[in-house]
């Protein structure tokens, strides 16, 4: 509130609901005494910034608690308008009775003077005009919050809104102390003057709710920093009228934007008044992993932090097992203007009330996996779309990092489109990344989807093989992506230490695939609980169990459809869950590559699939499984099978274009003769392993054939380049499946292996270098096409810190720079130039990284990334 008065609201001619003038009064009264308030606040408030989500929320049908954000901003905005109103009759008055210029001038002074600030309250003078010299009252002249050293105290000078020429911020780390300094007219005396500093965060903050801190600042400071779970401020010196102050954070305080304020006042006078300075900027307050007091203190490596806290560089593992490729991807968090963002998309995951609950990161991890993805009821950040048609928003795999989505977010206030899988997924890195919370991407390959919670995936077939698509809800993802965030849990197991025993990794979806207490949201789960198979410890470990460890079982449904003659074919306790894989914690860019199995990939990929399962076959994982499936029908799997075996065989590495060939080898491991039918073929999936059509690749079969005791037999399928191009969506995947009907037996034999195409990627290199800082250089982009055709419909795009100079015929997206490009030539490699420049900021950093991708209608998004450093 601006601290005018009532008389003030009303002659302005605004109409407003007398049931605020109660919150209104609130705001310029304080224990009884009169308030005077001064100050500049020229910046947003969070609540006004967040005005146009909340008619999101409500339309949603968010919590009717919010109901008082609405009729707050309809005050406010009646506040401005009849304002703005009354200046608006003044000029006309002017203007009618021909004043002379001077007078002219002095109105519109007094209008840019008064005029009540959209967004943020209304300018004040620095120094009250009620107080005169003799009332000595002490006030405010100026607050330095020395961002410069505390942003370096606190690990946080790579936000770009700390180092801003106009208006820059303090970003701190909660449990640790910052300085500020505050300059008053004349020195400040203890036994005439009282000092008092404010914190608070949200429209309505209280001290029950941790929204409000309140101190007196004295000589003494016994009570300093006694009790580390609480916040605190002492005095630590005076230099005349300057005073350095040291505050002290709650290691448990809520992630937000803080409001300072500073209260003065007279002891000596004879009728007590306050005067309150509100020019401080809100301070920005993180978790702090380098806090032991704090829930997400992190107690490994301590330079894994360089990545998980504070890297904006990263990278997508996609393809398949065996198969692992990879993009970059940029994080971004630093970015001005992505702090405002998510601590928006925090606020909303909250339904906009501010709580205790927003500084409890079990509680922020699964509120933020629920607002990234917008399904359902919950208005949320990305719309998910696996449907292969994309024309009204942007297809998921064009992405190229998470700052062109939320800025598209925060300008247009409506949910982006489109996401799959690892755009929700390095899109809350991002988010997680800003509040300071640790947080790595991975990504799962052959990901289960175990929808009747079972902790198996069963595969229906019929009695020649055949899938039974109408029973078969579970499935496996080539691959699927997920987040680790950092936390302590000594609310889960407080016996086995301080911080218990299923602290650390805890797995966290964005991705919505299943309801989870009547909403798309899924963990935090303990990693060390999925592990063990514990279901009830922590949130949805069971789905993300199967998604990791289940077993995938083949059944037989007879012709009649009854469960109870169901045959167990095969199991699989190997085929769930595979090099589960994360970027190494080098804190360093990384280097995109799409080429399959590439050395890039190998170097920059880090197996964490120990963490979250037990080696196959072991007897802890055997023992995990056991536990997890219970008594239901996955007990079967434990049943040793016998009989004809079936391994299939896959090149590894395919370029497209080219041609193939896989195999299938059969093994009679009994003493007697079989006689098979086979049938091989080839069909196109996505990356979910879901069948696209009916239309199969490639065919073949083969009848009777004769499979003699204890020998194997190998058959191949050849696949031409023409007829995956033709079948195939972008992700360029397909399932290559064998089944064999055994003569004399009731049980075919049965697998199946998913492949992906390999696709190149850019070449890129600087034309002259070094590189100097405020000057341009020429980039070099070399672009091979493997196919036997043009690409056409080809768009070349650039994301990262640099621009393309003008006329060169890109336009300016949110985040990225996109230009029409000719077609691109069959078997041949293209250079493209591009004349760019670096930014400058930060000015701390060198190092630049700059990703080039190549759109085309016939091939997946190729692309490369380019690191360098600039000169002075």
């Amino acid at each position: 509130m601006s601290g005018r008065s009532r008389r003030d609201i009303e002659a302005s001619g605004s109409s407003v609901d007398p049931s605020w003038l109660t919150d209104f009064n609130r705001a310029t009264t304080i224990s009884s005494s009169t308030v005077h308030r001064y100050g500049r606040r020229l910046w947003p408030r969070p609540s006004f910034r967040d005005s146009v989500f909340w008619a999101r929320l409500r339309s949603h049908g968010a919590p009717h608690a919010t109901d008082s954000h609405r009729d707050r901003e309809r005050m406010l905005r009646a506040i401005r308008d009849g304002e703005n109103r009354r200046i608006r009759n003044e000029e006309s008055a002017t203007s009618l009775n021909n004043e002379a210029p001077e007078k002219a001038q002095r109105i519109r002074e007094k209008k840019r003077n008064s005029r009540v600030l959209p967004f943020a309250e209304e300018e004040r003078s620095l120094v009250p005009e009620e107080i005169s010299i003799a009332k000595n009252v002490l006030t405010v002249k100026s607050v330095d919050l020395h961002i410069n050293e505390n942003t370096r105290r606190h690990r946080t000078f790579e936000y770009d809104c700390t180092e801003r020429s106009n208006d820059p911020r303090l970003v701190v780390r909660r449990g640790e102390v910052f300085i500020m300094i505050i300059t008053f007219q004349r020195p400040w005396h203890s036994r005439y003057d009282e000092l008092f500093l404010q914190f608070s965060v949200g429209d309505q903050p209280n001290e029950k709710g941790g929204t409000l801190e309140k101190f007196q600042l004295t000589e003494t400071d016994s009570t300093w920093h006694n009790q580390k779970s609480r916040w605190a401020a002492k005095i630590a010196k005076q230099e005349g009228p300057r005073l350095t102050i040291y505050v002290y954070t709650a290691p448990d305080a809520i992630i937000g934007e803080w409001e300072c304020q500073v209260t003065t006042s007279f002891l000596n006078a004879p009728n007590k008044e306050n005067f309150t300075f509100t020019g401080v900027p809100d301070i920005y307050v993180l978790f702090n992993p380098w806090c032991p007091d704090d829930q997400v203190y992190y107690t490994e490596r301590p330079a894994d932090l360089d990545e998980y806290v504070l890297n904006e560089y990263g990278c997508v593992f996609m393809g398949v097992a065996g198969d692992i490729g990879q993009k970059p991807w940029y994080y971004g968090q630093f970015q001005d203007g992505i702090l405002d963002i998510c601590m928006t998309i925090l606020r909303m995951a909250f339904d906009m009330e501010i709580s205790k609950d927003m500084g409890d990161a079990i509680t922020v991890a699964r509120k933020l996996s629920r607002i990234i993805n917008n399904s359902g009821r919950d208005p949320g950040l990305i719309t998910g779309n696996w449907s292969n048609s994309y024309a009204d928003g942007t297809a998921p795999t064009s992405w190229k990092g998470s700052v062109q989505i939320l800025k598209q977010y925060a300008r247009t206030k409506t949910a982006v489109k489109y996401g799959q899988c690892w755009v929700f997924s390095h899109v809350l890195t991002t988010v997680c990344r800003a509040l300071g919370l640790p947080c790595r991407s991975l990504t799962n390959f052959q990901s289960a989807h175990d929808r009747d919670k079972t902790a198996t995936i069963d595969n229906y077939k019929d009695e020649n093989g055949e899938d039974l698509s109408e029973y078969n809800a579970d499935s496996i993802w080539n691959f699927h992506c997920w987040n680790d965030v950092w936390i302590n849990r000594p609310d889960l197991d407080s016996k086995s230490g301080a911080r218990g025993r299923y602290s650390g990794w805890h797995a966290l979806d964005a991705t919505p695939q299943e309801k989870s207490e009547g909403r798309y949201q899924c963990g935090p789960s303990p990693l060390k609980a999925i592990k063990n198979g514990e279901l009830k410890v922590g949130y949805d470990t069971g789905f993300i169990f199967a998604e990791v460890n289940g077993e995938l079982c083949t059944w037989m449904l007879p012709k009649n459809g009854s469960r109870h003659d169901i045959k167990l074919l095969s199991h699989d306790p190997n085929a769930i869950g595979k090099t589960i894989s994360t970027k190494i914690p080098d804190g360093q860019p990384s280097m995109g590559s799409l080429v399959f199995g590439a050395k890039e990939v190998h170097e920059q990929r880090l197996d964490i699939t120990h963490l979250y399962k037990y080696p196959e076959g072991s007897e802890e994982e055997r023992a995990a499984v056991q536990l997890a499936v219970g008594r239901g029908l996955g007990a079967k799997v434990f049943e040793t099978p016998g009989g004809v075996s079936l391994e299939v065989m896959k090149p590894n590495g395919v370029m497209v274009g080219r041609d193939f060939t896989f195999s299938a080898v059969f093994a009679n491991s009994s003493r007697d003769v079989r006689r098979l039918d086979i049938r091989m073929s080839v069909f196109p999936i996505d990356y979910r392993g879901e069948r696209l059509g009916w239309d199969k690749v490639a065919y073949s079969k083969a009848n009777d054939k004769v499979l003699r005791p204890r020998e194997s037999r190998r058959f191949d399928l050849p696949v031409s380049e023409l007829a995956y191009l033709k079948q195939c969506d972008k992700s360029m995947a397909m399932m290559l499946q064998v089944s064999a009907k055994v003569k004399g037996q009731d049980r075919p034999v049965t697998k199946m292996e998913k492949m992906v195409m390999a696709i190149p990627d850019l070449k890129l290199d600087i034309a002259h270098g070094p590189i100097r800082r405020g000057h341009p250089f020429r980039l070099l982009v070399m672009v091979s096409n493997p196919l036997k055709r043009p690409l056409t419909g080809c768009r070349l795009e650039i994301t990262g810190p640099a621009f393309p100079l003008v006329r060169q015929g890109f336009s300016q997206g949110d985040g990225c720079y996109v230009k029409a490009i000719k077609d691109i030539p069959p078997t041949k490699t293209t250079a493209l130039n591009v004349d760019m420049q670096a930014n400058d900021k930060p000015l701390w950093n060198n190092t630049r990284e700059v990703e080039v991708s190549i759109i085309s209608s016939q091939l997946p998004d190729m692309s490369g990334t380019l690191t360098f450093k600039l000169q002075a």
